[in-house]
């Protein structure tokens, strides 16, 4: 099965190919009763890690949790409770930070409109970027109207 910790969804679709629908019901049972399979807490966990390790926004990490198999009520569920320990904005913060120091500050729109855009493909809100990066815009004398 692998090193990591797999879904309900995943393991069913990864024993599909060794038993009978019914046998894999009985096993995915057993693993529950016994405590080893826990979409809800796997879903926090990664959401917990794609938020601090890789700094991804909330768009990005409801996306690897459906990709996952987890259902749409534990998604919002999971993406409430990472809300409270680690707020989105300021990891999109960090995640300009981290940029901003690998990379130098931008000194021409071309440079913020690609650090405007790395944001965004991470997940986060395009107002909430343009909000984080204005002091960007405001030294390179770029306003709203252009």
């Amino acid at each position: 099965m692998g090193l990591r910790d797999h879904t309900e969804a995943e393991l069913a679709r990864k024993l599909s190919r060794h038993g009978s629908r019914a046998e894999i019901q009985a096993v995915l049972a057993d693993l529950k009763a016994r405590g080893y399979l826990n979409d809800q807490e796997l879903g926090y966990r990664r959401a917990l890690y794609l938020r601090t390790r890789k700094l991804l926004g909330n768009r990005r990490i409801e996306h690897e949790l459906q990709r996952l198999g987890l259902n749409a009520t534990m998604i919002a569920l999971t993406r409430d409770r990472l809300e409270d320990e680690v707020p989105e904005a300021v990891s999109l913060q960090e995640a300009v930070r981290a940029r901003v120091t690998k990379g130098g500050l931008p000194r021409t729109r071309a440079e913020l409109k690609k650090l405007f855009d790395y944001a965004v493909r991470l997940g986060y809100p395009p107002a909430a970027v343009r909000e984080v990066l204005e002091p960007f815009f405001a030294s390179l004398g770029w306003d709203e109207a252009e």
